[in-house]
């Protein structure tokens, strides 16, 4: 248990190290023009770390770092091997312009039906989601981190904040457990991932529209 929180309070540091945000004001909502596309970056692949890949990556040295990375690598292919794993960055658009329609007096949205590159030009106001780290804890639990940023018809950026989704202890299962039945629990933990993020993101840019 302990070998587990030290661990897990290594990756949660790295993950808020990178955290920034960019508060929206109303003046700068005034600059957009609808219809605004939402779309996802490309997700990365649902990465699958095993103990021993946590520790030889973490707590190794030259030699044993590189081994750890292969030892996780084969791991993540079996997992996308085994399981049809939903895109968690089309979840989370789709389901975050649902739930501002549902609370809030939402502007015209389109979702593009495809992932978009890093380098992607918008030809008006857009709004897209880029996961940073997703992956299944060696102790079983989801982690994803994910992105948002807003940008006016210019493609100048006017809001942009980080969220993170971390499973529940309770909810922590083996991986085997994870990956029994077509990884239906797997599957399932994303969708509830997904609607985390989104509901926190609609509820962060609703809070700033209304100061």
């Amino acid at each position: 248990m302990l070998m587990r929180s030290l661990l897990f309070g290594v990756l949660l540091t790295i993950v808020l190290a990178v955290s920034g945000c960019a508060t929206l004001t109303r003046q700068d909502f005034k600059s957009v023009t609808p219809p605004i596309s939402v779309a996802w970056q490309k997700t990365p692949d649902l990465r699958a770390p095993t103990w021993a890949s946590v520790i030889l990556t973490t707590f190794g040295g030259i030699v044993t770092a590189p081994i750890g990375a292969i030892v996780e690598g084969q791991s993540t292919k079996e997992l996308k091997e085994k399981i049809v794993i939903p895109d968690i960055g089309f979840e989370v658009a789709s389901r975050y312009m649902s739930i501002w329609r549902e609370k809030g007096t939402a502007p015209e949205m389109v979702l593009l039906q495809f992932p978009i590159e890093n380098d992607h030009k918008f030809p008006g106001a857009s709004i897209d989601f880029k996961f940073k780290h997703y992956f299944i804890g060696a102790d079983g639990g989801l982690l994803a981190h994910c992105k948002i940023t807003m940008k006016d018809n210019s493609g100048r950026t006017i809001h942009g904040s980080w969220k993170m989704f971390v499973s529940q202890e309770g909810k922590r299962l083996s991986r085997d457990k994870f990956m029994d039945d077509n990884g239906k629990l797997l599957v399932e933990e994303i969708k509830v991932a997904s609607q985390y993020l989104a509901n926190e993101f609609v509820k962060e840019i609703l809070s700033e529209l209304s100061k």
